[in-house]
Formats: C-alpha cells, sequence, structure tokens
C-alpha cells in the first residue's frame, strides 16, 4: 500500500510540475479578453496562508478551492499514516 502511494505522491508533483510549467505558455498564446487568475495554499504546521492574484471573479473561487483541499488534506493525513503512527506507539 504504501508503494502505491509513493508512486501516486510522486505522479501529483510531476503532474504540478508540468502544469506550472506550461501556464506562462497560455498565458502568452491567450487572448487578451481571457481571464486568468491563481490561488494557492501553503501549511506551515498546520496553519494554512492562502494567496491568490488575477482575475477579480476567479480569486476567490481558487483560495476556496485550495483551502478546501488543504483541510481535506489535513483531515486525511492521520488516516494515511496509521501504520507509520501504530509502528511507533
Amino acid at each position: 500500500m504504501s508503494e502505491r502511494l509513493v508512486k501516486l505522491g510522486l505522479l501529483l508533483i510531476i503532474a504540478g510540475f508540468i502544469i506550472f510549467l506550461f501556464i506562462p505558455i497560455l498565458l502568452f498564446t491567450s487572448s487578451g479578453s481571457s481571464k486568468v487568475g491563481f490561488g494557492g495554499c501553503i501549511v506551515i504546521f498546520f496553519i494554512p496562508i492562502c494567496f491568490g492574484a488575477g482575475s477579480p471573479e476567479l480569486v476567490p473561487l481558487l483560495i476556496i478551492i485550495a483551502l478546501a483541499l488543504t483541510l481535506a488534506l489535513i483531515l486525511l493525513l492521520p488516516l494515511l499514516l496509521r501504520k507509520t503512527i501504530e509502528r511507533i506507539e
């Protein structure tokens, strides 16, 4: 099970880098009328710090999505690390 999670984690990291690399290309090739925005969350000791920039219509939605994903991660982390926690005890 843990090998599958490691592979899934690496796949998500690689997918994030690929998306991150293609964003500037999409920005330069899009027309001037398109709306662009981004949002993200950084978690430091289980305290999410959310940020966003871009189109005023898109930023609140992106921040809410990033915050929801961050909270889901915080809630699911003990379940994912259950076997590791049992080994320590």
